[in-house]
């Protein structure tokens, strides 16, 4: 698993350095605005509900078993945030955006591929959680 984290940061370092740039500055206009930080909050809900939805399909997959963590899946704090920010009725008022509809689509055809690519995205994601978006 060393060997897959080293490679991964050696082949983003640059791509990875210049997005986080830029995601930095729009944090600063999202965090300002309740509508827009809402909106963030949803998009990235239905991400991780996309990608918890195949790693729970295939959590007795050899590879993927051991990333089938139930104390980490964070759709449902998600929902928690939804609920604050849109009330009860938040499932029937929020939906994704565009981008965040093709690339949860995206995540569910990798997984119908080869159920081993989600690895990279939970690397990602929950890593990403757990440094704090750092």
């Amino acid at each position: 698993m060393a060997d897959l984290c080293a490679e991964l940061h050696t082949r983003t370092t640059t791509d990875h350095d210049r997005s986080d740039k830029l995601i930095n500055l729009k944090l600063l206009v999202v965090a300002t605005d309740k509508t827009l930080w809402s909106k963030t909050i949803a998009n990235f809900y239905f991400i991780f509900k996309a990608l918890e939805e195949e790693l729970s399909c295939y959590k007795d997959h050899k590879h993927i078993w051991c990333l089938y963590i139930p104390e980490l899946l964070r759709s449902k704090a998600f929902e928690e945030d939804l609920r604050y920010f849109f009330g009860d009725n938040w499932s029937s008022l929020v939906f994704p955006s565009p981008a965040t509809k093709d690339f949860t689509q995206h995540i569910h055809d990798v997984a119908k591929e080869n159920p081993t690519y989600l690895v990279a995205y939970c690397h990602s994601f929950y890593l990403a959680l757990m440094a704090g978006g750092q």
